[in-house]
């Protein structure tokens, strides 16, 4: 009997928050189409399955396409792409509705004003692109306040990642730094514009800090530099000149993780490794490998290294030998990653090292 009951209990018999939970372990393409079998499902779907769902908006798509979509966590939206003004505003009505249940936002705006009344209460992370095509004049102090009054809402907000042009971002720059709970920050100018470095002081929570693009660090005067009150762990700048280093570290002296996207010039090698001898993990770029096993060595509790090689000379089996020979005596490291072009030869030593070339890993 009870065997017949088995094979008579069909999946809809389950409460809603087991198919829930049943429907949640479906890759996200079949949980799309299961929210399509049945009122029921859908209903399920949106409400048990919805923290899954990363809603990549077009904004010259229909908002009803996605209205199931009642309590989303997760949503990138571009009302730059196919602008048609009278869906945009229905986006914009919808967005201000679910913005009590949104943890993440990607959004891209040319005109701040769409941000407005949009109380993004619950926040973690936030990506907000400042179209690359606005005029400075569009940021007049109406604006500013606006993103103000914006950024203000985000109370609970731990990581940013803003990108503008240069000459905008120097107009919004003070919104951002008001952001005193940010623990991870990104500033990505689409055009020159310099980090006013000393102003980050508010940002008491700041652990990783990210200049990139066409971003530069613009420091105070080196008799009034004072050791920022934050604890940053994690720097990555776009490009670092030997002659800033000392400042830098006077600025953030507890860094661990330092990554520089532009190529640095051995001098400066030398004296990063000087500055932040504790350093965990270090990301660089040289066009000469000269001297450069000589100062990693400096560093005795690098864990990681990732070393890009973009000088014109390739590998040959005896230099890549070498090299790595010379960098796996760091004792302390467990990941060398180096990128460059050539035949690699590698050593027995310190096999407890994963060693990844060119993105793949070097089974030993």
């Amino acid at each position: 009997m009870e065997d017949e009951r088995m094979d008579e209990f069909q999946i809809d018999d389950f409460p809603n928050e087991i198919l829930g939970m049943i429907l949640d372990r479906l890759p996200f393409a079949d949980l799309l189409r299961a929210s399509y079998v049945c009122g029921r499902w859908s209903a399920v779907v949106a409400t048990f399955c919805s923290h899954r769902v990363l809603l990549r908006i077009r904004t010259n798509e229909r908002v009803e396409m996605l209205s199931r979509f009642r309590h989303p966590k997760h949503v990138a939206i571009n009302f730059e792409l196919g602008f048609v003004l009278h869906r945009v505003m229905e986006w914009v009505r919808w967005l201000r509705d679910v913005a009590s249940t949104l943890e993440t936002l990607d959004i891209t705006v040319g005109n701040l004003n769409l941000l407005e009344e949009v109380e993004l209460t619950n926040l973690v992370e936030l990506e907000l692109s400042i179209g690359r095509y606005v005029e400075l004049e569009m940021y007049d102090s109406e604006q500013v306040d606006l993103l103000n009054q914006f950024l203000g809402c985000l109370k609970r907000l731990k990581v940013a990642v803003i990108s503008a042009s240069g000459r905008v971002m120097s107009k919004i720059s003070r919104c951002i730094y008001s952001l005193r709970n940010i623990e991870y920050l990104t500033l990505s100018p689409t055009s020159r514009h310099a980090v006013q470095i000393a102003d980050l002081c508010v940002m008491t929570n700041l652990d990783q800090l990210k200049i990139l693009d066409c971003g530069v660090v613009d420091y105070p005067p080196e008799n009034s530099i004072r050791s920022l009150p934050m604890r940053l762990e994690a720097l990555t700048l776009n490009e670092l000149d030997v002659r800033d280093v000392s400042r830098l570290q006077m600025l953030f002296h507890n860094v661990l993780n330092l990554e520089i996207i532009q190529p640095i010039s051995g001098e400066c090698l030398h004296q990063i490794a000087i500055s932040w001898p504790t350093l965990h993990r270090l990301s660089i770029k040289v066009t000469r490998l000269a001297g450069v096993t000589q100062d990693l060595r400096r560093l005795p509790d690098l864990r990681t290294l990732v070393l890009h090689h973009v000088g014109q000379r390739a590998f040959s089996l005896r230099s890549s030998f070498r090299l790595l020979n010379s960098l796996l005596r760091i004792r302390s490291l467990e990941m060398l990653v180096i990128f460059g072009h050539g035949d690699f030869s590698v050593p027995d030593r310190n096999p407890s090292c994963e060693i990844f070339l060119n993105d793949r890993q070097l089974c030993r």
